[in-house]
């Protein structure tokens, strides 16, 4: 055991420029218990720049793992197209909730329409946006043809256009108690997938 402390420690007080984990991620609760008696007091967090994570092998795990041991400078990118329910929908509002630990959140995720939608209602009811993370993307293996986006009477400067196969909507929208902050929303789709990014605007 105090050997692989030892190499935590050094993981711990290095910083990575990129970082992948595929299929797993590391046990929270294993860390906790390795650092148990922690008497350097360094924080237990993986210090990288842009992180990716494939696959996600347990909802909690994940959420304890990326809100407690990891410290993100650039964007944390996930990808993973098995998880839906509530559980994960909540598990997104969390991680889309820690502007102070993620600068930017791209997420690639099997559907669209639970989990855009609640991104959208979550920015726009928010009592305190500042805890939105600023920059938010989603990229959807299956965007249902049928889907229609729920534009609140708060979206403002509405556009919708196409281009061959793609339909676009661009729009701002405003937050319900507090108008003054705005966020932008651009989607584009087609019959196999989609994307959209949401940033912050003021």
């Amino acid at each position: 055991m105090k050997i692989i402390r030892y190499y935590f420690e050094q993981i711990f007080n290095s910083f990575f420029e990129y970082g992948n984990f595929g299929w797993t991620e590391f046990n929270p609760e294993f860390i906790k218990l390795l650092f148990e008696e922690n008497k350097t007091k360094i924080p237990l967090k993986f210090n990288i720049n842009k992180f990716t994570i494939f696959y996600l092998t347990s909802i909690n795990s994940a959420s304890k793992f990326i809100l407690n041991n990891l410290n993100i400078g650039g964007y944390i990118m996930m990808f993973d197209y098995q998880h839906e329910g509530e559980e994960y929908y909540q598990f997104i509002l969390k991680l889309i909730n820690e502007r102070n630990k993620f600068p930017k959140i791209w997420f690639i995720i099997k559907r669209a329409p639970e989990v855009f939608n609640i991104i959208l209602e979550n920015i726009e009811t928010s009592k305190d946006c500042s805890k939105i993370v600023t920059d938010i993307r989603l990229g959807f293996q299956y965007f249902p043809s049928g889907f229609s986006i729920n534009l609140s009477e708060k979206a403002e400067n509405i556009e919708k256009w196409h281009e061959y196969d793609y339909a676009y909507t661009k729009y701002q929208l405003v937050n319900k108690y507090n108008p003054k902050m705005k966020f932008s929303v651009f989607i584009e789709k087609n019959a196999s997938g989609g994307s959209s990014e949401i940033k912050r605007i003021y």
